[in-house]
């Protein structure tokens, strides 16, 4: 009797139904259909009798992996307030990449893409470049030591004052 209940207990826990995919493909459904290449997209899944129909994604979208998506993903916009200007433009396969415009350095990044850029700082008459700014550093300056000078912007140099 005891032996019956165990075997009872068995059939009554639940069944994983998870299915396992091979690389590339996709579980939609309990079935397993092969992924659109990356800058396409799924317009209808697989099933029994036909394999997955893909499209390609539309302008100002992209997908960068193979994928059983329904929608391409929208291309990020470099926001001018930000002070941002577009570095790579997207692609079907790849999302845009911001930057900042010359004069300016990324002060917020993700990555290698900027989230937002600052005016980089002018060394004025009187100071020196201490170090040099960087795509992603601002200038660094520094006043010219006692009996020197410089007597422009951004000069990296400070003289000494003559008699």
């Amino acid at each position: 009797m005891l032996r019956i209940f165990v075997v009872f207990l068995i059939t009554q826990l639940p069944h994983s139904e998870a299915v396992q995919c091979h690389r590339g493909e996709y579980e939609i459904h309990g079935e397993c259909c092969p992924m659109c290449s990356a800058g396409s997209r799924v317009v209808r899944h697989c099933t029994e009798s036909s394999s997955t129909t893909c499209i390609p994604c539309v302008d100002d979208t992209y997908t960068e992996h193979p994928n059983g998506l329904t929608e391409c993903m929208r291309c990020k916009v470099c926001d001018a307030g930000a002070r941002l200007i577009i570095k790579e433009k997207c692609t079907y396969t790849k999302n845009t990449v911001c930057g900042c415009a010359p004069g300016d350095f990324c002060r917020h990044t993700a990555g290698l893409d900027c989230e937002m850029c600052s005016r980089s700082t002018i060394c004025l008459p009187g100071s020196r470049v201490k170090i040099p700014g960087t795509e992603f550093l601002d200038n660094v300056c520094e006043v010219c030591p006692d009996g020197t000078f410089s007597a422009t912007n951004m000069s990296h140099t400070c003289q000494p004052w003559t008699k």
